[in-house]
């Protein structure tokens, strides 16, 4: 046998035994393909995980399922128990069971074939465990086993708003306009406390913002749901990502975070906007079925909105003829103007330009004020522009539109909009020296026993050491017209520095700071000015204000802080700074967002009460809770705070500082100091927001001049509390929240202070409070 024979006959023999090995290889692979497919279709006796491995982040964060009881709860995920599809995979309908009681949950099933997988699978339930809110759909847990993935949510009745608008059954009946108004509004609370991190230490963006996302429960109220793609960041950080993969629906995309990959809380915003535009008129975001000019529906709509000719793009069911007696749609001409500048603004190219989901919601918010005090507009079958043109020109004092009201959101330069410091006017503090924010005393201004004017230590701080000629330049010389507000202090100056270095620059180039200075014949003075610099040196949090610098150069003393957009006392207790409509009506902040800024208030105190701190504030009002773009609260003014014991032994204090009114009854009259001295000027901030009234006036009947003295014996009947809840919220308020907002304010302002609750259990009831929702009814007829 020759060499190359030999090999040719050990080539055949390898090859023949290759080629068994592959075969039974490929037997094998058939038979487990064939077990795994019969042991799915059965009750799986032996748990195993699945190979998404959990997150080591992801560990105990809410309940987990076994792949049997997904299967008994959807009845082996029958086909009869869909309920709707995505990109994710399946969504059923199914009923968990644990002896006692019965539940019914939505479980979305993710497809083998899916583009969606396991990073989105553990981002949603990531965010939703640690989010809770009335608008967001809720979790209840997920089942990873056997490469199955799933996500158990409460089941929500009435489906999505996309089903509501254009894809409904005829089982449905189409949306009223005031219907979709409330609804907006949900979704629009639900992203502005995904933006905010209200209640939370992060923000999120949602990325994925459409009709087909905000499902509706069995009261028609709005739950936003899908986190699989949202974004999180820290929230005492500048919120921005730059991605390079684009996540989102085509029709809801931001066209600048699209081109550019870079996202922000301005993306989800557009998004929002083009939802507006469905709730208007009635179709979707993308629609093929139509021509190329009609496809894409932002903009179609935006040259008919650009060529004031709102009226042909309106849904059809919303230009129905009802009340046979007199011809009239069904929307109001201020509304469906506020509302349509609103989905305009939202849809602006460049994102520093459309406003945020706060003010959006205050917005909306507006919108059904107008709606329900405004008129019907003429629609009928003649009906054109230049009707509404003409109908309307005797009338355009009535109209209040977003452009005009989020102006008035935005830092009023004059002295009813103090920026920083006490609100009282210049003109008040001379007029009656027995009402002086900041001390009670009629003498001169004296140290307390033990204190000195000593230097103190900032070194350590990241504090900036600004020059006078620093601020000068950045106050254009302390112009007036650089003014935006006045108290006790002196007065406050807009001032524009370098965004990374502080600067000075021109206005409106880098970013805004408010510069305090003090007024060389202020009642407050170095002490004042060196606690302020003391505390906030050390202090960082979301609900206190930023003190970015300081200067102190001979008898010139100045402040330098973020530059914020009023104070709650501006746009709660001086409506008159919004404008106002034929009849007089003054807009003011909706009851959600008063809550908002008191839960934001509280955690403010909660953190100067911490065992690591331990400040007491000294001086908490309506006019040192200011407000930044998105109405975060923020804590200012802490010229008198101090050291001393939370919920401790008292400490006496041999002068009493504070504002009359808020100042605790037993701090006035003994000067005992301790942290419930800080939860009795709190019940009274609450009792101003519920009443919108302030704590002192003099223009009112004697008995009537202290409002805590005034109200109290009203707080604890339900009928009563109706009567005093604020007129400007025209009743759009949940009733049982209102009542339970009065029994913290009594509780809080109990004469003795162990009887008043502590701060964290001052957040935990108005935590519960945030969650109680005005019931919707449906109008007959």
């Amino acid at each position: 046998m020759t060499c190359s024979t030999f090999l040719v006959m050990n080539t055949f023999t390898y090859l023949n035994l290759s080629t068994s090995m592959i075969l039974v290889m490929i037997l094998v692979n058939i038979i487990v393909y064939v077990m795994r497919q019969l042991h799915e279709t059965s009750r799986p006796l032996v748990k195993k995980k699945s190979s998404a491995k959990k997150p080591k982040s992801q560990k105990h964060i809410c309940h987990e399922f076994s792949f049997s009881e997904m299967q008994l709860a959807t009845n082996d995920f029958d086909e009869s128990m869909i309920i709707g599809k995505g990109g994710f995979g399946k969504v059923y309908k199914g009923v968990l069971q644990d002896g006692v009681s019965t539940q019914v949950v939505a479980i979305k099933r993710l497809d083998s074939i899916s583009k969606q997988g396991a990073t989105e699978f553990w981002t949603e339930i990531k965010m939703l465990s640690k989010c809770r809110h009335s608008n967001l759909v809720s979790l209840i847990g997920y089942c990873n086993e056997f490469n199955e993935m799933m996500v158990v949510y409460e089941y929500i009745s009435n489906g999505d708003l996309a089903e509501r608008l254009y894809k409904g059954s005829s089982k449905k009946s189409p949306l009223s306009w005031m219907e979709r108004l409330k609804i907006c509004i949900g979704a629009a609370r639900a992203l502005d406390y995904l933006h905010t991190g209200t209640g939370v230490r992060f923000r999120i963006i949602h990325r994925d913002v459409k009709t087909s996302n905000i499902l509706l429960d069995e009261n028609m109220a709005a739950k936003l749901s899908d986190l699989g793609v949202s974004k999180m960041g820290p929230v005492d950080q500048t919120y921005t990502h730059v991605s390079t993969d684009v996540k989102g629906s085509f029709g809801y995309f931001d066209p600048n975070y699209f081109l550019t990959r870079r996202l922000t809380r301005k993306s989800d915003v557009y998004s929002f906007g083009v939802v507006l535009l469905e709730v208007l008129c009635g179709r979707p975001a993308l629609d093929p079925n139509l021509g190329d000019n009609e496809l894409g529906l932002v903009g179609w709509a935006q040259q008919f909105i650009k060529e004031s000719t709102v009226h042909h793009i309106i849904d059809p069911y919303l230009m129905t003829l009802t009340h046979c007696s007199r011809v009239r749609g069904q929307i109001m001409p201020d509304c469906l103007k506020a509302f349509v500048e609103l989905a305009d603004k939202c849809l602006q190219t460049r994102p520093k330009e459309r406003p945020t989901m706060s003010e959006v919601v205050v917005a909306l918010e507006t919108a059904v004020q107008l709606q329900q005090r405004g008129d019907y507009v003429v629609m009928c079958s003649g009906y054109d522009h230049q009707d509404q043109a003409n109908s309307n020109s005797g009338r355009k004092s009535r109209n209040i539109t977003l452009s005009r009201m989020l102006r008035n959101l935005l830092p009023v330069k004059s002295s009813l909009t103090p920026v920083m410091g006490d609100a009282d006017s210049l003109e008040k503090k001379k007029s009656d020296k027995r009402f002086v924010p900041g001390t009670f005393s009629n003498t001169e201004v004296l140290p307390s026993e033990g204190d000195t004017y000593q230097e103190f230590d900032v070194s350590d701080s990241s504090l900036k050491l600004f020059s006078l000629d620093e601020l000068k330049h950045a106050t254009r010389n302390f112009s007036d017209d650089m003014v935006v507000g006045e108290g006790a202090f002196g007065k406050v100056f807009e001032g524009w520095v370098e965004e990374e270095t502080y600067a000075p620059s021109k206005v409106g180039y880098g970013i805004p700071v408010a510069v305090k200075k003090l007024d060389p014949d202020s009642m407050q003075g170095v002490e004042e000015w060196q606690s302020e610099v003391k505390f906030l040196s050390k202090l960082g949090h979301p609900n206190i204000v930023k003190l970015l610098g300081y200067c102190s150069e001979d008898k010139d003393l100045l402040l330098v802080y973020e530059f914020l957009h009023g104070s709650l006392e501006n746009y709660v207790l001086k409506s008159n700074i919004f404008p106002t409509n034929a009849e007089g009506f003054g807009l003011t902040l909706s009851w959600s967002m008063r809550v908002k800024i008191m839960m934001g208030t509280a955690q403010g105190i909660a953190f100067l009460h911490s065992k690591e701190n331990q400040i007491i504030f000294r001086d908490l009002k309506a006019s040192n809770i200011l407000l930044d773009k998105d109405f975060n609260a923020k804590i200012a003014d802490f010229g008198l705070a101090r050291h001393g014991p939370i919920n401790g032994e008292t400490q006496v204090c041999t002068q009493v500082m504070g504002t009359y009114g808020y100042a605790a009854p037993e701090y006035v009259a003994t000067g005992h100091l301790n942290g419930k001295n800080d939860i009795y000027a709190f019940g009274v901030v609450l009792l101003e927001t519920l009443t919108g009234l302030h704590v002192l006036d003099k223009t009112r009947p004697v008995k009537e001049q202290n409002l805590v003295e005034w109200m109290r014996p009203m707080l604890s009947n339900k009928e009563k509390v109706k009567t005093i809840v604020d007129s400007s919220l025209y009743q759009d308020y949940p009733p049982e929240a209102a009542y339970r907002y009065a029994q913290l304010i009594l509780k809080c302002t109990q004469a003795e202070p162990k009887d008043r609750p502590s701060i964290e259990q001052v957040l935990q009831s108005l935590d519960q409070i945030s969650g109680i929702k005005k019931k919707l009814f449906k109008r007959r007829g």
